[in-house]
């Protein structure tokens, strides 16, 4: 029988776009410390104990993990580069890792909360160099894609950032921002956003929405369609 995993399994899954000898998934349980990796048709290969972790992230070429190491003061993040072909696992210690997101080419953009206030926004190289891109108060998500990035903050401010971290565009919507998502086309995003009810809209690339919907319940995902407005 396929596996079966808590009710309250945080994690999404997430599939691997690499070699077809690749594992399908790999789904983290941050409340039992446990990541387990299944086929193509969620059969159970193996799990590991990550005491911790709260991240995962796949993309062609590596798993990364970003897991909690530390008491108190000590407390930090540190993030795990896992290549597929192979290899000792490689590392980078942050102050507490909030968002992952795959830069498309084997790296990733990382927002790490420093302190209560401060919120820097990195890009990790697939080999494990980083560069610090802007200093992001309040902001609570992100997205990227088409070649740029997507801030969305607590108090429902929205960013547009170039991938160097310089600002295209602000602008605000009803509600914090849960989250964000690239659109079907070039300047385009979707944006999950709302205290009571959940609105998604889509947006243009000034953000202002183009269209926008009330969603029953507290959504807290978002999986759009590759290529189609849905």
């Amino acid at each position: 029988m396929p596996p079966r995993f808590p009710a309250l399994l945080y994690a999404a899954t997430l599939a691997a776009c690499g070699p077809a000898s690749l594992p399908a998934v790999w789904v983290l349980d941050p409340g039992a410390g446990v990541l387990a990796t299944l086929d193509e048709e969620l059969f159970m290969l193996a799990h590991e104990e990550l005491p911790r972790a709260r991240l995962v992230l796949v993309d062609g070429e590596a798993l990364w993990v970003a897991q909690d190491v530390g008491e108190g003061a000590e407390m930090r993040t540190r993030l795990l580069r896992r290549a597929h072909a192979g290899g000792e696992p490689r590392e980078l210690a942050f102050a507490g890792l909030a968002v992952l997101v795959s830069d498309g080419a084997g790296g990733l953009f990382a927002l790490d909360r420093v302190d209560g206030e401060r919120t820097r926004l990195w890009h990790v190289e697939p080999w494990l160099t980083r560069r610090f891109l802007a200093e992001c108060p309040g902001v609570t998500t992100l997205a990227a894609g088409h070649g740029e990035l997507l801030c969305g903050t607590g108090a429902g401010e929205l960013w547009r950032l170039r991938r160097d971290g310089s600002v295209l565009a602000r602008a605000e919507i009803g509600g914090p921002v849960h989250v964000l998502a690239a659109g079907p086309v070039a300047g385009s995003w979707y944006a999950l956003a709302g205290k009571v009810e959940r609105q998604l809209s889509r947006l243009g690339p000034g953000l202002a929405p183009a269209w926008s919907v009330v969603l029953a319940g507290e959504c807290t995902a978002l999986a759009p369609e590759p290529g189609a407005e849905r």
